[in-house]
């Protein structure tokens, strides 16, 4: 049950943040394109995702699944810190 909570808190905080952050990077007048576009973008790839993750996880464990995971989101974060100093366009 405390796993469900952390997930849901993770959940509310990255939806707000991302909206956030994508409204700075788009104009004015295409903000609410850029969200449903961003969106449906990822309701896509979710699926391919959670397919990947599924079969690592019955190939090779929760373990591998899990790390695999961990360490592309900490791949993505140095990513993002990498070029978290160029300005947005729009802003």
């Amino acid at each position: 049950m405390a796993f469900l909570l952390l997930y849901a808190l993770y959940s509310a905080a990255f939806e707000g943040a991302s909206r956030a952050y994508l409204a700075t990077l788009v104009p004015e007048g295409e903000k609410a394109s850029a969200i449903g576009l961003y969106h449906t973008l990822m309701g896509l790839l979710l699926l391919p995702a959670s397919l990947l993750f599924g079969l690592l996880w019955q190939a090779f464990g929760a373990q591998w699944a899990f790390g695999i995971g961990a360490g592309l989101a900490l791949l993505a974060l140095l990513l993002f810190l990498i070029d978290g100093k160029a300005q947005a366009p729009y802003a």
